[in-house]
């Protein structure tokens, strides 16, 4: 989770900013007034501090941040679909969302939580949610298939009554099922 720290810049003065383990400054160096640290995948409180350094001498200031992170989800139902088709893809988590890639997708409701999803191949869509300073994000895929071959039902005919009748059917998708079944 990136944070934003400024103090106020005076000339002749440095900066060095000390975070606490795994954060790493993003942005900038450290020895400016004005860095972006991301503090990592970890929740808490942590402690900042900024030294300031010019020629009347040094003062350390700490700050204090509370990082609260956002768990963003998304399903698509159904997952997958035949060609053409769509399909729903809903988000939850966060205030905004930002989807890539944007090709065939459209918001289906007027809080922006629910799209639809016309991909023509297998697609992963990234939702990224904001939260105000809270950022994550997930990833969701949808696996476009062919269409399915049209059902085809074939017979040979015959006119004796104690003949037998072949029927074929293919194509389609799934099983079978013949109807009457007991004149079968």
């Amino acid at each position: 989770t990136d944070v934003h720290y400024t103090v106020n810049n005076v000339a002749g003065t440095t900066y060095v900013w000390t975070l606490p383990t795994g954060a790493v400054i993003t942005s900038t160096s450290s020895t400016v007034s004005d860095v972006t640290a991301n503090m990592g995948p970890a929740e808490g409180i942590f402690t900042v501090a900024v030294t300031a350094t010019n020629t009347c001498g040094s003062t350390t200031e700490t700050l204090t941040v509370q990082v609260q992170l956002i768990t963003v989800a998304a399903s698509a139902s159904p997952a997958s679909f035949g060609a053409p088709g769509s399909t729903t893809l809903t988000v939850s988590g966060a205030y905004w969302y930002d989807i890539q890639p944007i090709d065939g997708l459209a918001v289906s409701s007027g809080t922006n939580t629910t799209y639809v999803a016309s991909p023509t191949v297998t697609t992963t869509y990234t939702i990224t949610g904001n939260q105000g300073a809270c950022i994550n994000s997930t990833v969701v895929t949808i696996t476009v298939g062919t269409a399915s071959s049209p059902l085809t039902v074939s017979s040979t005919m015959s006119t004796c009554p104690t003949s037998s009748v072949t029927l074929t059917a293919s194509g389609g998708t799934g099983t079978y099922t013949w109807s009457p079944a007991s004149a079968i």
